[in-house]
């Protein structure tokens, strides 16, 4: 599990690509400074969105694309609606989600609340090193996200696992 990303770092990835960036301590990102919105009233498609764009910069380093997860999506889905109202995204343990999503013994997330276009998000997430390192981690082989309404954005989150798990 990567949580590799200092404050500093958050901030400059929140001032250049006005998104939030779902660290421990990082703190939510004014929606309204975005640079571009996008409709946001059905969030399963956004975050379909999300995966394609994830795919696509996978398979441009060379990677696979990440496989559906039900197991993931599920814990996704608990880590994006636990998150709805809170004032920051924080970082879950783990542990229970690979205890659940067995034969996994890995995984991690990235997080976001924005209404920025998801390829944007995508981007963000590239420049940041630790989520960086989650998107492309040739380990991460499954993986599922899941956005939930939150006034007016989303929190979504990415849950990858480093094994095949339906």
């Amino acid at each position: 599990m990567v949580r590799r990303v200092t404050a500093a770092a958050s901030a400059l990835l929140a001032a250049t690509m006005l998104v939030a960036c779902g660290l421990a301590g990082a703190s939510e990102t004014d929606p309204a400074d975005a640079p571009e919105t996008v409709d946001i009233s059905d969030p399963a498609a956004y975050a379909a969105d999300l995966v394609e764009a994830t795919n696509e910069a996978r398979e441009a380093e060379g990677l696979a694309a990440l496989t559906p997860s039900v197991c993931a999506a599920d814990a996704a889905a608990v880590r994006a609606a636990d998150l709805v109202g809170s004032d920051d995204l924080t970082h879950a343990p783990l542990e229970g989600v690979i205890e659940t999503c067995a034969p996994a013994n890995g995984a991690a997330e990235n997080l976001v609340r924005s209404a920025a276009d998801p390829r944007a998000v995508t981007e963000a997430w590239l420049d940041s090193p630790g989520h960086r390192e989650n998107l492309l981690n040739p380990d991460y082989v499954t993986g599922a996200i899941v956005c939930e309404p939150d006034s007016d954005v989303l929190v979504c989150a990415h849950v990858f696992l480093n094994a095949e798990v339906a």
